[in-house]
């Protein structure tokens, strides 16, 4: 309940239905482009009719959907065509950018083996994000370019998920200073597999337990991080869980 003063002074109680935070989002969320649009030539003379719309938004079933802009760096390679692909079947993401200093000006989409995206090969990573401004960079470069480019990205409020191994501590530190000064997003992801991520995590707890440990890795021959960016984070992610000496309740089992 709310009040409004009348014309007289007189003070009147206003009744107006409560909504739930979830019911008020609904209906926020249930607004259209078309029905801003009619809303408004109802109530503006057409000379001061003017839309802003915020978007792009798929329009197809009525319903706007904001869209995220994604750039991928090493868009030439193995893993930047799989992310191009991945970016082109999401409804609410589109691919505005690749970068790579091969297969230069050749198109994106055609080169990730899907149709055309019109989105060229560009070699120039800061003009490229310069130009496009993307919601989101994705690497999959080299690790000395890496760093390189993420920081570039960062210092242009992109967010940045890094898949490229191989990254040092210092090209670690430094992106953590950039990220928390610019306040932006930087998730560093040295292997994306799910039993990678696993045996990270069981590695650490075993570090707790026992006084040794080794660390055997396989690779093709040409694979260009030795030892890979894998192997370094479990090292490091055993050596920072056995600060202490292993617990003597784990080392008698």
């Amino acid at each position: 309940m709310s009040s409004r003063m009348n014309e007289n002074g007189e003070e009147r109680a206003l009744l107006r239905p409560r909504h739930s935070l979830d019911e008020t989002i609904e209906k926020v969320n249930a607004v259209t482009p078309a029905a801003l649009l009619e809303v408004s030539r109802t109530c503006l003379p057409d000379g001061d009719l003017a839309l802003v719309a915020l978007g792009p938004f798929d329009t197809s079933s009525g319903e706007r959907e904001p869209m995220i802009t994604v750039a991928v760096s090493g868009a030439a390679g193995r893993m930047g065509r799989e992310v191009v692909r991945a970016v082109s079947e999401q409804r609410d993401m589109r691919l505005v950018a690749a970068i790579d200093r091969v297969h230069v000006g050749e198109d994106a989409g055609a080169l990730a083996g899907i149709a055309e995206l019109s989105v060229p090969i560009a070699d120039k990573p800061g003009e490229t994000l310069a130009a496009t401004h993307p919601d989101v960079l994705v690497d999959f470069t080299l690790p000395g370019v890496s760093a390189h480019i993420a920081l570039s990205a960062v210092r242009r409020g992109i967010r940045t998920i890094i898949g490229t191994s191989g990254l040092t501590p210092t090209d670690r530190s430094a992106l953590r200073t950039e990220a928390e000064e610019q306040g932006v997003a930087v998730l560093v992801v040295p292997n994306f597999a799910l039993g990678a991520v696993l045996m990270l995590r069981f590695a650490e707890e075993a570090a707790k337990c026992f006084p040794n440990a080794e660390i055997i890795e396989l690779h093709h021959d040409g694979k260009l991080d030795s030892p890979s960016g894998t192997a370094r984070n479990t090292a490091e992610r055993i050596a920072l869980a056995r600060r202490d000496k292993p617990r003597s309740s784990c080392a008698r089992r």
